[in-house]
């Protein structure tokens, strides 16, 4: 008993120190809000998430929806502060809409929902709908630029394929993985479990270790980073408020992808990754030359498969002319962003204009249906073949059914035990007749 008192009782002492350690960080890094203004989006099933948005200097432009990785929240394209990509879209005359989706420490659940619940497919369907709506709602714009890092670029690419393009005029991508086929992912077993079992622990110890990464520089990573490459401004207290545990299920899928090498969603019936090849979205692609999550001949293979001509690509890193080596979280805080990615991005922005209107009558972009989902899976592609191979066959085989009459014929058996049967009815001899009748049919089935 004293033994399991002196163990508690450390225990009781580790979570006073572990909690007076994390609001001495909280104090010491207060969270920065570098926002014009702060929105909150209701979705469809009461989560409610927040928008920051940042207006550039005229105070009106066209607006571009910036979608954080899975392990950022907003604060993903808003470091180095002064520096960073939304930096420069304001100077360019952007107007931008920064979304930390459910599942981030400032989303708030409806009453019964947890973060135990969330699932990528709830970003897909519920998250990005709900804010693009209200971006465009809020700026007079049809349509909205979207620039997603890493699993912000791929829910754009799902984004394309569930709504065929929706409200997306142009699209960029930053590390965004077309899949994982033929990806060496190495993760980490226990740090990937701590996410997954006890992820208010796993949040408290990795942001506690944020403020000395960079200086111990981990190789073994989840998300690998090159910290050559990572710039210089962005110090421990950014990372403490930037980084953002997932959602348990989340990592779930998302380690399940790496190690297997698919990319299944919409719940795990449609193969998104086979399906990346009618992508209809203008797309720039911007890979990293040492992101293990991307192999470049599989980034190459993914552009030459996209539809059209009105797509772009770029690898970033020393064999391409950069002055350092990209890496797949640094790609988004590089050093040299402002000379090196964000011209091409917002180059690309330039190129294609937003023409179109909001139209607050105009129907809602509708999800396509899983079993007509473009890429649809093994789950969901025995749907159509059994209807390819019954069109023929069941216009023939009910022909078939009738022309032998094997099914009319008893009815026709029938028809004239029923003119005997009343027969039979108000004769009392009728109960003496049935054997006679059982003879007559043994004879007819002999007969036939």
């Amino acid at each position: 008993m004293s033994v399991l008192f002196v163990l508690m009782a450390l225990l009781a002492i580790l979570v006073v120190l572990g909690v007076g350690y994390h609001v001495w960080l909280m104090a010491q890094y207060p969270e920065p809000v570098y926002a014009d203004e702060v929105h909150t989006i209701t979705a469809r099933d009461g989560w409610r998430l927040l928008v920051h948005r940042r207006r550039p200097p005229s105070g009106r432009g066209e607006p571009v929806f910036l979608c954080h990785s899975l392990v950022f929240n907003h604060l993903n394209f808003e470091l180095p502060h002064g520096k960073s990509l939304v930096d420069a879209l304001l100077d360019a005359g952007y107007d931008c809409w920064l979304a930390d989706l459910r599942g981030c420490r400032s989303a708030i659940a409806p009453l019964g929902g947890t973060t135990r619940q969330i699932t990528v497919d709830d970003y897909l369907l519920r998250d990005v709908p709900a804010v693009l709506k209200y971006i465009c709602e809020s700026t007079g714009y049809g349509q909205v630029h979207w620039i997603g890092h890493s699993l912000g670029g791929m829910l754009l690419y799902a984004y394309d394929l569930t709504f065929e393009g929706g409200r997306v005029a142009s699209g960029a991508t930053l590390g965004a993985p077309p899949g994982f086929e033929g990806v060496e992912y190495a993760g980490t077993p226990g740090l990937l479990g701590l996410a997954r079992y006890a992820p208010w622990l796993c949040s408290g110890v990795v942001r506690g270790i944020a403020p000395w990464l960079k200086s111990i520089r981990p190789k073994a990573s989840p998300v690998p980073v090159n910290w050559d490459n990572l710039h210089p401004a962005v110090d421990g207290g950014a990372l403490f408020n930037a980084i953002e545990i997932p959602p348990p299920l989340v990592t779930q899928e998302v380690d399940f992808w790496a190690t297997n090498g698919v990319w299944r969603m919409r719940n795990d019936q449609v193969d998104m990754a086979a399906a990346l090849n009618r992508m209809g979205t203008p797309l720039l692609a911007l890979f990293a030359e040492a992101d293990p999550l991307i192999p470049l001949d599989r980034a190459q293979a993914f552009f030459d498969h996209l539809p059209g001509r009105d797509k772009r690509i770029a690898f970033l890193g020393t064999d391409h002319g950069c002055r350092n080596q990209y890496g797949h979280l640094d790609l988004a805080l590089p050093a040299y962003g402002d000379e090196e990615v964000w011209p091409v991005v917002i180059d690309w922005l330039k190129a294609h204009p937003i023409t179109a209107t909001y139209d607050p009558d105009s129907a809602e972009p509708v999800a396509i249906p899983v079993a007509t989902a473009k890429g649809a899976a093994p789950a969901t592609a025995p749907a159509p073949e059994p209807a390819a191979k019954g069109r023929p066959a069941t216009k023939k085989k009910p022909a078939a059914k009738k022309k032998p009459a094997a099914k009319k014929k008893p009815a026709a058996k029938k028809a004239p035990a029923a003119k005997k049967k009343p027969a039979a009815k108000k004769k009392p001899a009728a109960k003496r007749k049935p054997a006679a009748k059982k003879k007559a049919s043994a004879s007819n089935g002999s007969g036939e």
